[in-house]
């Protein structure tokens, strides 16, 4: 399963961050979904930032998790 992240930033402080450089080192590099909430908690708080999660799976993966069994007949 895969997760689309969206992370809005305010004009400040990122681009006060971007300007010196540092904003890379803040967000950090995203390995895989247990990372997602180590590096957008972070986001939060150090940049104001609002964060949204959707989940994207896989056409495999959704008929894999038995909705079929959520059907009316």
């Amino acid at each position: 399963m895969k997760f689309i992240v969206e992370v809005d930033f305010p004009l400040e402080p990122f681009s006060t961050y971007v300007r010196q450089g540092t904003a890379g080192e803040k967000i950090g590099e995203m390995l895989g979904a247990s990372q997602v909430p180590h590096v957008t908690e972070p986001l939060m708080p150090n940049f104001g930032a609002s964060v949204h999660y959707r989940v994207a799976m896989a056409p495999e993966e959704l008929q894999a998790a038995g909705l079929e069994r959520y059907a009316t007949t």
